[in-house]
């Protein structure tokens, strides 16, 4: 079966500006087939359906019960869900939002094992929605001193303005200048945990990028403070969540002794498109990267490797804004 299906030729159709003159339950057919063959393969196409549905009318139910297959529930329309549908659908729903909130299959897989107190080492992609886990666990208002330890200041903002839902419940703390009360939220770097934590009684803690605790040339001495907070942390018998990108196994001593879960997932809800640009020997990557932002008319992010490197991707963007 696996031979009959060319991917690379799907992958075209369902790029093309105008899909019109093919089989288009062929093609359904196909994604459900590479859907049980590979689920990850399957999902991919399932997201390219879901982005193209207005050029699929009169199959939407087809593809909507591939799009359950494979638990994208917040793709989904709940109000036109079977009784069946909507059972799975609200056992993915996390309590506590006033917001209507529903998670993906393997989203509400953590939430639940966090939910029996299991302590979880995650690997994911960064479209998966790994904060939005730190939310609902928030929201079930099971613990009085939540840690989240980021990486920078500036992510503390950013943490404390989409956790600030939480203020009537929770003091959010970002500072050990703040005066504790019985239910609190931490939102620091690793050097302002280290003032706090050992007079706090923590119940969860949470870690982004928990990648960071591996020594790193560039950076010995910050890694050395994180490691010196998760030790801290691990040995009060808080429960604790890590989470990062790209991770294939957990190498850290800190956890021998400590029960967990270390779970690594490929699982997506959105495509990624790979570019393949060669850069001639008298040519700039600039030059390269303002002729492919040329070709794009959809919503873009641009990864850099530093906070400079952005600095000159916007600025040359910028200047040559002229072809938006």
């Amino acid at each position: 079966m696996a031979e009959s299906i060319n991917i690379q030729e799907l992958r075209r159709i369902l790029r093309g500006k105008v899909i019109r003159q093919i089989d288009k339950y062929s093609i359904l057919k196909d994604i459900a087939n590479l859907t049980a063959l590979n689920r990850t393969i399957g999902q991919e196409f399932i997201l390219r359906l879901l982005s193209r549905i207005s050029d699929f009318k009169g199959f939407e139910e087809i593809i909507y019960s591939l799009v359950r297959q494979v638990g994208l529930f917040p793709y989904l329309n709940e109000d036109e869900l079977s009784f069946r549908d909507t059972i799975a659908y609200e056992m993915h729903r996390p309590t506590g939002f006033k917001e209507n909130i529903v998670f993906h299959h393997a989203q509400a897989e953590i939430y639940y094992a966090l939910l029996r107190k299991e302590n979880i080492v995650l690997s994911a992609p960064t479209s998966f929605g790994k904060s939005l886990i730190i939310d609902s666990i928030i929201a079930s208002l099971n613990y009085s001193n939540i840690v989240i330890i980021v990486p920078t200041i500036a992510l503390i903002d950013e943490t404390r303005k989409r956790l600030s839902k939480f203020k009537s419940i929770y003091k959010i703390i970002t500072h050990p200048s703040q005066v504790i009360t019985s239910k609190n939220v931490f939102i620091l770097t690793q050097e302002r945990a280290l003032e706090i934590i050992k007079n706090t009684n923590v119940d969860f803690f949470v870690i982004d990028e928990f990648y960071k605790l591996s020594p790193q040339r560039t950076d010995e001495e910050r890694c050395h403070i994180l490691n010196q907070v998760f030790y801290t942390l691990v040995k009060t018998g808080a429960q604790f969540y890590l989470l990062g990108p790209n991770i294939e196994r957990v190498t850290t001593e800190l956890l021998d002794n400590i029960q967990y879960k270390f779970i690594k997932t490929d699982y997506k809800t959105v495509v990624s498109e790979r570019h393949n640009i060669t850069v001639g020997k008298n040519e700039k990557p600039i030059n390269k990267l303002i002729e492919l932002c040329k070709e794009l008319d959809e919503p873009t992010l641009i990864f850099c490797q530093s906070p400079a490197s952005a600095n000159k991707v916007a600025t040359a963007i910028f200047r040559k804004s002229s072809f938006s």
